[in-house]
């Protein structure tokens, strides 16, 4: 009997737990300050103390600041990938339009995020940029605490 309660405790859940576009909530969900910035092989610590982006997962949409620009759009996560996958499609902000394809590692509140240049065909396969390589950035991000 007690196994059927877990069952339908679970369902309930996870039915309530559905946004009312029909998306699922990713783990994602809420306020990320990015902690980290490496584009190209270059780290960029003095940009990320400097202008203090963060980046906001709400239902499947997402919205990340850098200063005073701001990129919006909707993303779509592939958790089975061999590599957790991430799509990005812009809808607002400089790279409007395009597509952006990523991988993604999450542990705990951190995220790790290593995302192809804008419109690039090609996903990263592993984390990590390189000054003679692709054209890739990857954040590192800590969950905003709950007020």
């Amino acid at each position: 009997m007690r196994p059927v309660i877990l069952f339908l405790a679970a369902c309930s859940l996870t039915t309530a737990a559905v946004a009312q576009d029909g998306t699922a909530p990713t783990p994602f969900q809420g306020t990320w300050d990015v902690v980290k910035l490496e584009q190209t092989g270059e780290d960029l610590a003095d940009l990320v103390k400097a202008e203090k982006p963060t980046m906001v997962f709400d239902g499947n949409r997402y919205t990340f600041t850098l200063g005073d620009e701001v990129e919006k759009g909707t993303f779509k996560l592939d958790p089975k990938a061999k590599t957790p996958a991430l799509d990005y499609d812009i809808t607002e902000g400089t790279q409007k339009g395009k597509k952006q394809l990523g991988i993604y590692k999450l542990e705990g509140d951190t995220l790790t995020l290593c995302l192809a240049e804008e419109g690039a065909k090609a996903r990263p396969t592993k984390f990590g940029t390189a000054e003679d390589g692709p054209e890739y950035v990857m954040f590192t991000l800590k969950r905003r605490a709950k007020k």
